[in-house]
């Protein structure tokens, strides 16, 4: 049996002509009895020559068990022909997600020693710890060569077998420019010096004194000092961690204090950033009351390159988790990962994990009424694979509108075009589902979107071919906004009795759908975005300040000749319904009106 499971966490940029496999290149880059991790068309790895890199995993039943790199010719592959140009055989239990510039992926291509030569990385699960392994094109030999570590020893430099790291690994793998980190309970990092990657010295910390960080309070004690790299202006950075004593706990702590972790109580936790020559500045200021009925609350910090990790979880009956992850300096947040799910319900799980440049918030949701979790215990969905509407069995995935706060929401004037303040659908990065149809090049739509305050929703569509009026709106190019009515939150996937639609056709003339919806007060524009190209702006507003507060789900449909030819939408549509709909996403982000556009004013990375 050929099983697929296209893990397309690509989160950087691609250049023009790299591409995801169609399910067609797919089919014969697999093979029997393999789970397809990546599969892409790329004429970077290969001079003059489009080729298909993919990596394929085989389970422990397998004679071939592990991972295997392949890359064919895309000319063959197109025609139904699987003709290898390179097979590399790479071991190890699976692959495993690493950080690209930043971004979250399972492969990247670049030219990583800088030297010309363009080659493609993966991050290997071993049963004793990961590796690294990078793989460029040498023009000499016609193949592929391994790009390999070099340390320093007694006896000069030599060179190593392949960036290994034993052991679990704290974090995830980076890959930045001229700098490879190994995040482990003793990191490793390799700089990229003369085309090639050299490990670094490790340095101990710098040990702050004790008055910069803990002023006046005498139980304050400096438990750990951890190096994190350096800023984007390469000063070196270094978190403390303080604990304190129950006599300096916060006023708003609990009369018993905070709980350590260890059965007892403290005054707390607090993580600061030395960064000279900067003062101190505080972080984080914890204090662990259980968090919730249940009383399991836990707080976890992670300390990496530039970056902090915070989690935190918690709750009674509804128990949650959230994950923020900050680059330290420059300070701005990256990322917000979260789930909740009710701890006597299987099947109520929800994974969210927003983006905090690109605003794409991407949720994925358990259906409790699928046979699939009948016998499950409750938990969380994973977000893998959710490229997919319908991931996995009993599961929907979504791209949930991104909003700012009640504070900045009269910030916005009606007309102003959208810019960075919204997240763009319809993009190589996040082209959104396909419900009907197959999209055509020379009709690339893109649609940003953004939720003001919580009635309003701010949407500007760009159709670089709009299709002549039908005979209806619904033969016409449109959007279509569906909404949710059970307000209760028992269910994640809507009763279809319970979702409304509307349709909107680019004239901005809005239409009653399926279930009976209240029509929002809507303004329609026509405007030019950053780069100069025609858009549609429409601003909808809905009187009922609940309207939208049982989740939203947009549409585009683009037509051909008085019919629908190709449909994408923020979720999954089956049946004519929206599989799952969301909620506006509220971000820790400040946007206002700048160079005449909404864009993103601030970002200060704050973790609590």
């Amino acid at each position: 049996m050929l099983r697929f499971f296209l893990l397309f966490l690509i989160a950087f940029p691609f250049w023009a002509d790299d591409a995801a496999c169609d399910a067609k290149l797919a089919k014969v880059a697999g093979e029997r009895g393999a789970d397809l991790k990546v599969c892409t068309v790329t004429d970077r790895l290969v001079p003059n020559r489009p080729v298909i890199f993919a990596v394929l995993n085989f389970d422990e039943q397998s004679p071939q068990f592990g991972n295997k790199a392949v890359v064919l010719d895309a000319g063959s592959a197109s025609a139904g022909r699987r003709q290898v140009i390179y097979e590399d055989r790479l071991g190890g239990i699976d692959l495993q997600p690493f950080l690209f510039r930043g971004k979250k992926t399972l492969f990247a291509i670049s030219d990583f020693d800088r030297t010309g030569h363009i080659g493609w990385a993966v991050a290997i699960l071993l049963d004793t710890g990961s590796s690294l392994q990078i793989r460029y094109w040498d023009p000499a030999t016609g193949g592929f060569q391994p790009l390999t570590p070099w340390a320093t020893g007694e006896d000069g430099p030599f060179q190593e077998k392949s960036f290994y790291v034993e052991a679990e690994l704290r974090g995830m793998i980076e890959v930045q420019d001229g700098v490879i980190r190994l995040p482990s309970s003793r990191p490793v990092v390799y700089n990229l010096e003369r085309g090639r990657f050299v490990k670094a010295v490790a340095a101990a910390a710098p040990q702050p004194s004790v008055p910069s960080v803990c002023g006046s309070r005498k139980t304050c004690r400096v438990a750990t000092s951890t190096p994190a790299g350096k800023s984007a202006a390469g000063s070196p950075l270094t978190v403390v961690e303080l604990t304190l004593g129950l006599k300096d706990k916060s006023d708003d702590a609990p009369d018993e204090g905070c709980r350590d972790g260890k059965g007892g109580f403290n005054g707390g936790v607090e993580y600061w950033l030395l960064a000279p020559p900067a003062g101190p500045v505080r972080l984080l200021a914890l204090c662990n009351d259980g968090y919730g009925a249940a009383g399991v609350g836990d707080d976890r910090v992670e300390v990496q390159s530039n970056r902090l990790i915070y989690t935190q979880e918690g709750g009674s009956n509804d128990r949650w988790k959230g994950i923020r992850t900050m680059q330290l300096s420059p300070r701005r947040g990256l990322s917000i990962d979260s789930c909740g799910y009710r701890a006597t319900s299987p099947g109520t799980g929800v994974a969210t994990h927003a983006d905090l440049s690109s605003l794409k918030v991407l949720s994925v949701a358990q259906d409790d009424r699928d046979p699939a979790f009948s016998n499950k215990d409750p938990g969380c969905p994973a977000l893998t694979g959710a490229s997919n509407a319908q991931p996995g069995p009993g599961l929907m995935a979504a791209i949930a509108v991104p909003a700012v706060s009640q504070l900045d929401a009269p910030q916005y004037r009606s007309g102003t075009p959208l810019g960075s303040c919204a997240v763009r659908v319809g993009t190589t990065d996040t082209p959104g589902f396909g419900v009907y149809g197959t999209p055509l090049v020379q009709r690339r739509a893109e649609l940003r979107m953004i939720g003001i305050g919580r009635q309003t929703l701010v949407l500007q569509l760009y159709d670089p071919q709009p299709a002549p009026a039908g005979a209806s709106w619904v033969q016409s190019d449109h959007l279509e906004i569906w909404t949710g009515k059970d307000r209760s939150g028992e269910h994640n996937r809507p009763e279809a009795a319970a979702t409304a639609q509307i349709g909107v056709d680019l004239d901005g003339k809005v239409y009653a759908g399926m279930g009976k919806p209240a029509l929002p007060v809507v303004k329609h524009s026509k405007t030019i975005d950053e780069s100069g190209r025609p858009v549609h702006l429409f601003e909808f507003h809905w009187p009922d300040d609940d309207a939208l507060t049982a989740g939203v789900a947009v549409v585009y449909s683009q037509a051909d000749r008085g019919r629908q030819s190709y449909v994408f939408a923020t979720t999954g549509i089956v049946r004519n319904r929206p599989l799952y709909l969301p909620a506006f996403s509220e971000l820790p982000l400040s946007c206002g009106v700048v160079d005449g556009r909404w864009n993103i004013t601030a970002n200060s990375g704050e973790l609590q």
